[in-house]
Formats: C-alpha cells, sequence, structure tokens
C-alpha cells in the first residue's frame, strides 16, 4: 500500500522522501508513525510535493491507519472508499 502511494504520487519529486522503498521498515520513513506492532498508525505528507491520485491500495492500511495527513499537496481524484 505504502510503496503504491509512493509510484502513484511522484515519491522521487516529493519534498522529503527520506527511507521511502529504501529498506524494508517503513516506519523508518518519513512521514510514517507506527505502533508497538509495527504497523502503519499515522501518515503524515502534508505539503510535500505529492501529485496525482490516491491509489486504492492505500485501503489495505485502514485497520491501523488512525490518521492521514495529505493536505496542500496536489492530489486530485477522490479518496478511496476503504478510507471513508
Amino acid at each position: 500500500a505504502l510503496s503504491a502511494l509512493y509510484k502513484a504520487t511522484d515519491g522521487d519529486h516529493w519534498t522529503s522522501n527520506y527511507g521511502w522503498l529504501t529498506n524494508s521498515n517503513p516506519c523508518t520513513w518519513h512521514g510514517i508513525t507506527c505502533n508497538g506492532a509495527e504497523q502503519p498508525m499515522v501518515l503524515a505528507l502534508r505539503n510535500n510535493n505529492l501529485v496525482g491520485t490516491i491509489p486504492d491500495e492505500i485501503g489495505y492500511l485502514n485497520g491501523s491507519l488512525k490518521s492521514l495527513d495529505l493536505g496542500d499537496n496536489r492530489l486530485t481524484g477522490t479518496l478511496p472508499s476503504a478510507l471513508e
């Protein structure tokens, strides 16, 4: 789900993409906070030059994700139904 977000929103050109897709532990990636079970709980990428659409795969995080902040980017389309 996280790699799909990176690819769908031009992650190579984000303002900060520290750690993304460079190691296997997303808890160390910029903008991600994990719970005790090392599952993404907070995804905070506000004002980070995300361009594109939010992929449906982000809905796979619905069980652990408590906060999603993608504001002040250039995102188009609708929020995947799994997150509504």
